[in-house]
């Protein structure tokens, strides 16, 4: 029943996507690719270890992520034509990283909006000090936190959300499942965070 639930609300947020890009200028959405949805997985299922529905925050939260996914994607820079990168992407980048945090700014949640933030800084310093390079895993440890807050995950639960999201966002996706339990939502949870590091 768990799992038909996070189904359906991965089906709501893939739904309500079509709007949220609709207003964009003509030349953002020729450059978005098709969302995987796996960073939104992520988030659902650590919700969904704590509450009992998901609810208009998760969803925003959700299209959040993906956004800043999109927006880290474009800000790749190709070392081959850095110039193209900075004629094509760079605006365009910004203007994504933007429209992710609206998302968010409606449902009143600060800490949702400092957890997106990090996700960001931290990128931005990766990218930087030419460390660590897989911006998805600062997502997806951006997911877990945000899953587990605003699903009001307690106790063990939350014991092991943030040690995952601080291991893959530290050291990648290595050896972080080792630390979860089992059990279906964790499962599928576990699942989702491993497509989402490789893909």
């Amino acid at each position: 029943m768990v799992i038909v639930r996070l189904e359906s609300a991965l089906a709501a947020v893939a739904r309500s996507w079509g709007p949220a890009v609709a207003g964009l200028d003509d030349l953002v959405q020729a450059l978005l690719e098709p969302p995987t949805w796996q960073l939104s997985s992520v988030l659902l299922g650590t919700t969904l270890l704590g509450a009992a529905r998901i609810g208009e925050e998760a969803l925003a939260s959700c299209r959040a992520l993906e956004f800043l996914d999109q927006a880290l994607r474009l800000g790749q820079v190709n070392m081959e034509d850095p110039d193209e990168y900075i004629e094509n992407n760079l605006l365009i980048t910004d203007y994504l990283y933007a429209r992710a945090i609206d998302e968010v700014i409606s449902i009143d949640r600060p800490r949702v909006i400092a957890l997106l933030a990090q996700a960001i800084m931290a990128t931005g310093s990766d990218r930087s000090d030419g460390g660590f390079t897989d911006y998805r895993c600062r997502l997806i440890a951006a997911a877990l936190e945000i899953g587990a807050y605003l699903g009001e995950v307690e106790g063990t639960e939350a014991e092991a959300v943030a040690t995952a999201a601080a291991r893959i966002g530290s050291a990648g996706p290595a050896g972080w499942a080792e630390i979860y339990p089992a059990g279906p939502v964790r499962d599928y949870l576990r699942r989702s965070v491993a497509t989402a590091a490789s893909g």
